[in-house]
């Protein structure tokens, strides 16, 4: 047994020798960054070795580790989706590895220059980006061809020392996999997306490139639900006519940037008339919404409002957490006396405007009136209310003198496809409003909408 005994532990011994005698392989340690949409780490990266059959897969700070790497010369590179929707590849980088050596790597993606002219086929203009994607069907998630994808904002101009805006827009067509690029987007101004396959559309969605080059913005058309269908904004002699409600759900949690809860929270979908306030668990559940990629806008006092696309389905619940987590500055009362006050450029416009006689001007004590109760419209000369069932809104005159939904101004800035719910939630926190009741009497520096009279909101 003794004897035994010692046969193993000698035979162990040799094998530890011959183990020692080895040489200890190397390894390769490194991280993945993003440099054109996260700007930071790149999770979910494959990472693999030429001509070696090691690989690892970044983790959500971008890190990865190759380990028994022989020593050699090798080339690193890595795979992602994002790299395979663009149809690009990121460079491959050469490493040297030797025994018993950790070798550090930094990969990164390709250059924006890179991506833009195998998207666009030419490199980027000074102030504008790219915006590509792949379009959808709401109901099977499958790719759509033929959808007219577009993206348009306003233009300021000077004309005989009065400022205009004017319309500009970028469009394309979907392709039979359903991928779309849009070249030539402002990344300096706000910008509206809207994809449209026959009468069935997105609603409308804000995008912002923020000074940023490259966006990606998948998008979904319904192609059956008939809430997700174009109307048009004025018929003779009555509104509008409403969409009929959509099968989409939505529950949606408001937090703010410590994770806690955000009740009495305005929530609501741009385009449609579900609208609620967050409850104490910071959650509201919408639904007969329309189905597509649409535009949720959540807004609280004190708080910058936020606009987040969500794509819904038919007859689905569908699940989105917002962050508010911008709280808007609001300095202490200072009291200022003086035998005369400098009035700013924006409030001699509006004295000029509404001393003109074509408008009505309403202070901030007004304002508050018109966010809770619909009763103040009534007192408005030329403004009547329509209520639709649902909610309802302030209607004017167009040229015609046919009844129609107004043009709604905030801070100078035209907000389309506006409903009611919304209309209050633009008036919250405002210092005055302007209101001019019929086509005609809007003022010509205003931007160009439909044929109808303007309420413009000023939040200063």
């Amino acid at each position: 047994m003794i004897a035994r005994l010692l046969v193993v532990i000698l035979a162990l011994l040799l094998v530890v020798t011959s183990s020692g005698s080895l040489r200890a392989q190397g390894t390769i340690r490194g991280v993945v960054l993003d440099s054109l949409f996260a700007r930071g780490p790149l999770a979910g990266a494959t990472v693999m070795l030429q001509g070696a059959p090691q690989t690892a897969v970044s983790d959500k700070f971008g890190r990865f580790v190759l380990r028994d790497v022989p020593a050699g010369r090798y080339q690193v590179a890595f795979f992602h989706p994002i790299l395979d929707s663009l149809e690009i590849s990121a460079a491959p980088i050469a490493v040297d590895v030797r025994d018993g050596a950790a070798v550090p790597v930094t990969l990164g993606m390709p250059s924006v220059a890179r991506v833009a002219a195998a998207l666009c086929g030419t490199g980027l203009e000074t102030s504008t980006g790219v915006v590509f994607g792949v379009v959808r069907d709401a109901e099977r998630a499958m790719p759509l061809d033929s959808v007219e994808i577009g993206v348009h904002w306003y233009v300021a101009t000077f004309e005989q020392g009065a400022l205009r805006e004017s319309r500009a827009a970028v469009r394309t067509r979907s392709a039979s996999d359903g991928r779309y690029v849009l070249c030539g987007v402002p990344n300096d101004v706000a910008t509206t997306l809207v994809a449209e396959r026959g009468a069935q559309r997105t609603g409308d969605l804000q995008i912002s490139l923020a000074d940023g080059d490259l966006a990606r913005r998948d998008l979904l058309v319904s192609l059956s639900d008939t809430a997700a269908r174009r109307t048009p904004l004025i018929i003779v002699d009555t509104l509008a006519p409403t969409a009929p409600p959509g099968s989409a759900r939505l529950r949606v949690r408001v937090v703010d940037a410590r994770g806690r809860v955000v009740s009495g929270a305005l929530v609501g979908v741009r385009g449609s008339r579900a609208s609620a306030t967050t409850d104490a668990d910071g959650r509201v559940f919408l639904t007969r919404l329309p189905s597509g990629s649409q535009s949720l806008l959540v807004r609280k006092v004190g708080q910058e409002p936020v606009q987040q696309v969500v794509g819904l389905r038919p007859g689905t619940d569908v699940e989105a957490t917002v962050l508010l987590d911008r709280r808007i500055s609001v300095l202490p009362t200072v009291a200022v006396t003086g035998r005369a006050v400098n009035k700013t450029r924006l409030d001699q416009d509006i004295d000029r405007r509404v001393k003109a006689g074509f408008g009505y001007l309403y202070d901030e004590k007004a304002v508050r009136r018109a966010t809770s109760s619909l009763s103040f419209w009534a007192t408005v000369p030329g403004v009547r209310v329509v209520n639709d069932g649902f909610d309802a809104l302030p209607i004017m005159r167009d040229g015609r003198g046919d009844m129609c939904v107004p043009n709604i101004l905030f801070d100078g800035t035209l907000i389309s496809n506006i409903g009611a719910w919304e209309l209050r939630t633009y008036l919250v926190g405002s210092r005055r409003m302007e209101v001019y009741p019929y086509a005609g009497t809007r003022p010509a520096e205003f931007p160009q909408g439909i044929d109808c009279g303007v309420i413009a909101i000023w939040s200063r």
